[in-house]
This record gives structure tokens, sequence and C-alpha cells, in this order.
């Protein structure tokens, strides 16, 4: 295992065969240069490896030897550092091997001089290949998974079993406005709001939550520009062999758009709903099959006018509503109309307006029934009417039965000669003109206003 050359036979108490069965024995290469850095010994274990036979090296200098121009400088430059420090220096470099590569360890030391012997160096190498191999697929693994947290729109977070954060993705700056590095070694639950904190803190301990199963809450937590943005974040329990909590892994995504969104809808249906409480009409929405799908207080007063009146039984009353409803729905065509119901022993009148609801593909699914009650407009209307007609009546009386003689009589006024009549009943006749003139004026007078009130009402 070793070259022709002799070895000292006394090493620090070791005989020959003692270091070369000390050296053999180890996993490493080791080669004394002299001080011009020539080899002079090299000893190579059973599981190592040389670029070339060891008998190669012996008598030749280190840059006779053809490693890569790379490798040569790197160990020159290290052979330069321990001139000048006096100190070992460590260096990995890689040989072609068979069509592969392998990496090395080298540790290179400094043999001092004495009366016998000129000095020189000690080479120790040590195939580090199968580290490297691991160390090289977990870098490229660090830097596939660094390039996926730093470019996921996600935050994600490793805690320690006390909650303080460990890490946090880069996306913390998009998503919160904070820089990584200020919240790392802090606990974070300090940003959460205080209702959701302790919600979290009641359902989550990781302690006691189960190992590979999720746990999903949604949070607020204080951004840096100075509002509450809305998180889901999923969190898993990380533990080691023997069940102890090492670590909690979260991811968390804003939710604030879809929150703000859902907030919004709910005030709206809120003060529409309180809109539709409010009102004084009968408001309802129903399905094509007559199925309720809400109702406002008025309209649960009148459960016997509608298609349904006991949902939960799904038993139908077969009114006018119930096919009104599905011909809207089908048709896509709102339509409006009077109608009157008997409701304790009284007739009510409503204008009920039917017109379909429109899902998000454009759909009709429902129709919006909005009732409102006419009876006293329809009881004046009535009113009216009944006057209307007595106006008529009256309007016909003056008109023909009271003007009839007052017609008569002005013929028969038309037919008298004033010259035949003496000056006494020159007047008489005159006053008797002037009063049956006056009263056909007061007559059309009477049959203009009750027509005017006719027409205008």
């Amino acid at each position: 295992m070793t070259n022709s050359a002799e070895i000292n036979p006394s090493v620090s108490g070791f005989t020959s065969t003692q270091l070369e069965t000390l050296l053999a024995s180890m996993h490493d290469l080791v080669f004394v240069l002299d001080n011009r850095k020539i080899f002079i010994h090299c000893f190579q274990s059973q599981s190592s490896d040389l670029l070339l036979p060891p008998e190669l090296f012996i008598g030749k200098g280190f840059n006779e030897i053809p490693f890569p121009p790379a490798t040569l400088s790197a160990l020159d430059n290290a052979f330069n550092m321990v001139n000048a420090t006096g100190k070992t220096q460590s260096l990995d470099y890689s040989l072609p091997f068979e069509g592969g590569t392998k990496w090395f360890n080298c540790n290179i030391s400094s043999v001092p001089p004495s009366h016998n012997d000129p000095g020189g160096f000690i080479i120790i190498a040590r195939d580090i290949t199968d580290k490297m191999h691991t160390l090289l697929s977990l870098q490229a693994h660090e830097k596939r998974l660094s390039l996926l947290t730093n470019n996921i729109n996600d935050l994600v977070t490793l805690y320690y079993p006390d909650g303080r954060l460990e890490y946090i993705s880069p996306s913390v700056k998009s998503l919160l406005g904070y820089d990584p590095e200020s919240l790392i070694g802090l606990d974070p639950s300090a940003l959460i709001h205080p209702d959701d904190d302790a919600a979290i803190r009641q359902h989550f301990v990781p302690e006691l939550f189960p190992c590979g199963k999720s746990f999903t809450a949604e949070y607020r937590i204080w951004h840096k520009n100075g509002y509450w943005a809305y998180f889901e974040t999923n969190r898993k329990v990380i533990r080691d062999d023997s069940g102890r909590v090492i670590n909690v892994v979260a991811t968390c995504r804003d939710i604030s758009a879809k929150k703000n969104v859902e907030i919004a809808l709910r005030e709206s249906e809120e003060r529409y709903r309180s809109l539709a409480e409010s009102s004084a009409s009968i408001i309802t929405l129903a399905d094509r099959d007559g199925n309720f799908l809400y109702r406002n207080k008025i309209a649960l007063e009148f459960e016997d006018w509608h298609a349904k009146q006991h949902p939960a039984t799904k038993e139908q009353t077969n009114t006018f509503l119930t096919t009104t409803i599905r011909q809207v729905i089908d048709s896509n065509k709102g339509v409006e109309e009077e109608r009157a119901i008997m409701r304790n022993g009284k007739r009510l009148w409503f204008r009920i307006s039917v017109q379909p609801v429109i899902n998000s593909a454009g759909v009709p699914y429902a129709a919006l029934v909005n009732a409102i009650d006419i009876t006293e407009n329809k009881q004046h209307r009535e009113l009216l009417e009944q006057q209307n007609t007595e106006l008529k009546e009256i309007a016909f009386l003056q008109s023909h039965i009271i003007r009839s003689p007052l017609t008569n009589i002005q013929s028969l006024l038309s037919l008298i000669d004033e010259g035949d009549l003496s000056e006494d009943n020159k007047v008489y006749f005159a006053l008797l003109k002037e009063a049956s003139q006056h009263l056909d004026d007061t007559v059309r007078e009477i049959v203009m206003k009750a027509s005017q009130n006719r027409a205008g009402r």
C-alpha cells in the first residue's frame, strides 16, 4: 500500500510496520512532499482511490501531476498560505474519475525542518463525494424551495413550539409590509386581532394536536400600513421520532378581497332585508315550485294567499299566484295585476307585481312578488264611480227634466207680441222673460259643473 521508499523506522515511538498499518487503516489518502513539493511518500487505504497509481506520484513535483488547472491553482494557493502562515490550510476540490467526478477535502500542513530533515508538507485528502452529492442535492432542493417560497403569493411560516417565528417567507413584505428579518424570533400573535388570537389559542394547542392533522382558521392581522387584513391559515404540527413537538408549519393566504366582498354582501343583504321587513307591502321570493325562499313579516301574516301554506309538508294551494310565478320564471317576463282576496270576511284588494330573479348565469331561478294593499284606493275609486253615476243622473235631470218645461215657457214667451200688451203687462212680460233666461243660465251652469266634476274624477 506504500511506495518503495522506506519509512522512518521510528516516528514518535511507532515502528515503520505500526505506522504503515495505522495509515492503511485510515480512510484518507496521505501524501508526503519535500520542501520542493515533490512527492516522496503516498499512503492509500483499500477504500480510497487515486487519480493515478501511487507509483506515478513518487518522485514527481506537485505541478507535474495532471490535475485540472483550477484544482492545481487552488492547491498551489494553499501551499503558499502554509508557507506564509505556518498554519494548516483546508480546501475542497474535484477530480474527474471514469466519466464522473469525485470530490475531496484536503488538509495541507507543513513539516518543520530538523537537523537531518529539510522539512516539507503532508497532504491528507478524504473522499467526500457522497457528502458533496448530498450537499449539492440539498442545495438544489433548497434553491427550488427558495424559488417557490420567494415567488408564491401565500405566506409560509415555521414556528418554534413556543410560538416564535423560526422562518417566514419573503412574501410577508408584499402581503403585510413587514421585512422578514424583523419578525424572526418574535411571536406574531401580537399582530393578530385579539378576538381571533384568543379563538386560535383556544382551539389549537400544538402539544395536544394530532400529528398530520391540519388546523384551519380565519383571522385578522395588522398590516404595517395601519389596517386589518384577513388571512386564512392552515397549520400542522411537526414532531420528532419521540413524538415531541419541534415545529409548527403554517401556510397563510390573504383573503381580504373575499372577506370584504362577503362583508359588503352581508351588509347589503341586511339593508335590503331591513327595508323589506319594514315595508308595508307583502314581499316574497319563491321558486318555480312555489317554495318560499324568503318572506317578510307582512307576508307571514298572509300565509293563505300564496302558493304554499305549509312549506315543511310541501302542500300546495292551487292559487292564481302559483301559475303566475311559474309563467314569469319560464318566460323571464314580469307581470302586474290587481287581485282581491277574502280575509276575515272582508275583501282586500292588492296590486301584485311578479318579476323574475336572475342568477349569475343569467337564468331565472325564482320570482319576486311585491303585493301592495290598494283596498282603500279601490274603495275611493268605487265611491268616485258611484258619485260620477249620481252626477250623471243629476246632469240628466237638470239637462232634460228641468229644462224641458223651461224650454216650453221660453217658447210660449216668444209667441207673445209685446205690441199688444198694455204698459203694465209689458213690465210683467219683461220680468217674466228675464226670470226664464236667468233660470236657463243657472241650469246650464249646473250641468256644466257636473260634467267637469265627472271628467275630473
